[in-house]
Parts: C-alpha cells; sequence; structure tokens
C-alpha cells in the first residue's frame, strides 16, 4: 500500500462518526475515572491510556501530513 492509499485510510477512519463519538467517550470517560480516582496507580493508568489514545490518533493524522508532504 502507498502512502497516498494509507493517508486516505487514516482520513477515513477520523472522519468516521462512530470512530469519533467512540474517541469522545472514551477521552471522557477516562477523564471522569482519573478525576475520581483514589488510588495514584488508578490515576497512573487513566493517565497511561489517554496518551495511548493520543498517540493513536497524532499517528493517523502523521499518516496523512506526511503524505501532503510526499506529494507536495
Amino acid at each position: 500500500m502507498n502512502s497516498r492509499e494509507k493517508a486516505n485510510q487514516a482520513a477515513a477512519i477520523l472522519r468516521n462518526e462512530v470512530f469519533e463519538e467512540t474517541i469522545k467517550n472514551l477521552k471522557e470517560d477516562l477523564i471522569a475515572q482519573w478525576t475520581n480516582a483514589v488510588e495514584s496507580s488508578e490515576r497512573e493508568l487513566c493517565w497511561l491510556k489517554l496518551n495511548a489514545l493520543n498517540s493513536i490518533l497524532e499517528d493517523l493524522e502523521a499518516t496523512i501530513y506526511n503524505d501532503k508532504i510526499e506529494n507536495n
């Protein structure tokens, strides 16, 4: 698969309404869990999950950005 195809698929994922809603709900749930956590280990786990989720989104966005650089 070439960079254009990867970028198109990444863009389709990021624009997908179900994906967007799922990400939004996950973030809200993780932040709520983080806020209500009693133990520091619970807060740390929520923080790690939130960062992992953001990393996935950043990687998808980077795929799109890299294609734009390669093909301009």
